[in-house]
């Protein structure tokens, strides 16, 4: 049998939508004490900067948890792809699941393959 604090945990999930949990959450660590420490330490600044040299065009959807994916939407003369990254809103897969069909099927990409050299 779930403890009282369990089934109050069960119906807060149930009953506020993921988005503002997440944001909820996201509050409750900036407000934390432990910030200060951390940037104090520099460690945040460090975390971002390494990773804006490695994804330097991903990291929106990195650091705020954002759905998101690339879709090629452009060939070059050698058939080769040239991407967009499409982002939406947290919890909103299912948009970007539905634009990334209409493009495919406004122009098919699937049996698409760059010429060899």
């Amino acid at each position: 049998m779930a403890r009282p604090a369990t089934r109050g945990i069960r119906r807060f999930r149930r009953a506020v939508p993921a988005e503002a949990r997440q944001r909820t959450a996201l509050e409750l660590v900036l407000r934390s004490r432990t910030l200060p420490l951390l940037r104090a330490s520099g460690l945040i600044e460090r975390l971002v900067r390494d990773e804006l040299g490695r994804v330097p065009f991903t990291q929106l959807a990195n650091l705020t948890g954002a759905p998101a994916m690339s879709v090629p939407l452009h060939w070059t003369p050698h058939n080769l792809p040239v991407g967009v990254q499409l982002v939406a809103p947290v919890t909103g897969e299912a948009g970007l699941f539905s634009l990334a069909g209409q493009l495919e099927t406004a122009s098919p990409w699937f049996d698409r393959v760059p010429a060899l050299p």
